[in-house]
């Protein structure tokens, strides 16, 4: 039951491929990608405006068009009053907090692991700040709920002055590929299921 409404196919271009190679006693793990088609997506907005939906889930952008492509997002869900939870990507940090405000000012939730945060605030401060206080100066540029995760040290939510922080589970890591992504999506899921109850949702994003 995927919706392929959207599905993109562009000629001369193979679908793109990664794969994961995992090693070493702390888990680490090495990603070779080749975006290939993914390089030309591109997002319109008439397309877009024919679905409905409540949120969009924006994950990491890139190729040609990533700025076009995240502007005409926004135009839609902006049109529609759809929420959008965004996780910028490489590209969108490097292009830096001036350029991303506009769109953290739409944005419902934001989700970063810390070095991803660090990254984003550094235009605002030369030293590293304490988690607490990346949490509340990100939600200083404007989105409503803040998702910080940083590994095996557990994960912070952030909205309204108040933050909740939950541990990470006691077990050892068998594959930590995606966890990101699976945190982020799952906050989300909990804002929904639990209708915006931050600890429940973070409760949620944190269980295996």
């Amino acid at each position: 039951n995927v919706n392929l409404t959207l599905l993109q196919k562009i000629e001369h271009y193979w679908t793109g491929l990664s794969f994961v190679i995992t090693a070493g006693s702390a888990n680490e793990h090495v990603i070779f990608t080749h975006r290939a088609a993914n390089e030309r997506l591109h997002v319109e907005v008439s397309r877009l405006s024919a679905v409905f939906s409540q949120w969009y889930y924006l994950a990491s952008l890139s190729g040609l068009e990533w700025k076009k492509n995240l502007a005409n997002v926004f135009i839609v869900a902006a049109k529609r009053k759809i929420k959008v939870a965004w996780n910028p990507g490489a590209a969108q940090l490097e292009a830096g907090l001036d350029y991303l405000k506009k769109y953290l000012k739409q944005t419902e939730v934001l989700i970063l692991n810390k070095e991803e945060a660090k990254i984003l605030a550094s235009g605002l401060f030369e030293k590293i700040l304490a988690t607490k206080e990346l949490l509340r100066v990100l939600a200083g540029c404007g989105p409503k709920i803040v998702g910080i995760s940083d590994g095996a040290r557990g994960a912070y939510v952030y909205s309204s002055g108040q933050s909740h922080f939950a541990k990470a589970l006691p077990f050892k890591a068998v594959n930590s590929t995606g966890a990101g992504d699976a945190f982020g999506s799952s906050l989300v899921g909990g804002l929904m299921i639990y209708q915006g109850d931050l600890k429940k949702s973070l409760a949620l994003a944190m269980s295996r």
